[in-house]
């Protein structure tokens, strides 16, 4: 099977709304093309075949936004074109348990980081963090070795693992070259 005319939206963040109750889930772009979608999500999202959803696909520099009709467990039957609307948020990319060393309050611990942005990185710690404190993260994967200083966005329980917290991080004000190399990490060129 040929490149997607979608591949950049592959591990890419998806809301995906459920039109007979408007309950809206997230989840990550497993694959997408003209006919399917699946997807893979931190939490289990209770689905019936047949159920109908709006997905907002969160791209690099556009959005899409599609229909589709639940077929499996995270499978799903798309029934409208898709439609790409300029970005409304900064793209989030999964990534593959890359280990880091977050610094705060005088200690370090390693983080597994669950997703990226340009402007920020989601990770899993075994610490509780308070939202609005400053901490520092160290990434050191070949070719990238980085540290950014960020804020705590939101500190909450990982429901998947016990003890665990999803933190969000939001860098500030990184230097170019690290910033570019940290794009360059989630985007590689084609």
């Amino acid at each position: 099977m040929g490149k997607s005319a979608y591949e950049r939206f592959i591990d890419a963040r998806v809301r995906l709304q459920r039109l007979s109750d408007q309950r809206i889930f997230s989840a990550w772009v497993v694959t997408l093309d003209d006919q399917e979608i699946e997807i893979s999500s931190n939490e289990p999202i209770p689905l019936s075949p047949g159920q109908r959803f709006l997905f907002q696909i969160q791209g690099p520099d556009e959005d899409a936004y599609v229909l589709a009709n639940n077929t499996a467990a995270s499978r799903f039957e798309v029934t409208s074109s898709i439609q790409l609307r300029p970005a409304s948020q900064k793209h989030r990319k999964a990534l593959d348990a890359l280990k880091a060393t977050l610094a705060y309050d005088g200690k370090d611990c390693d983080v597994l980081v669950a997703d990226g942005s340009a402007g920020g990185i989601g990770v899993l710690s075994w610490e509780e963090l308070k939202k609005g404190s400053t901490v520092e993260i160290l990434i050191q994967l070949q070719p990238l070795q980085a540290r950014f200083t960020c804020e705590v966005r939101h500190c909450r329980p990982e429901p998947q693992s016990i003890g665990a917290y999803r933190i969000g991080l939001v860098f500030q004000n990184p230097d170019q070259s690290t910033s570019e190399a940290w794009r360059n990490l989630l985007y590689p060129a084609a």
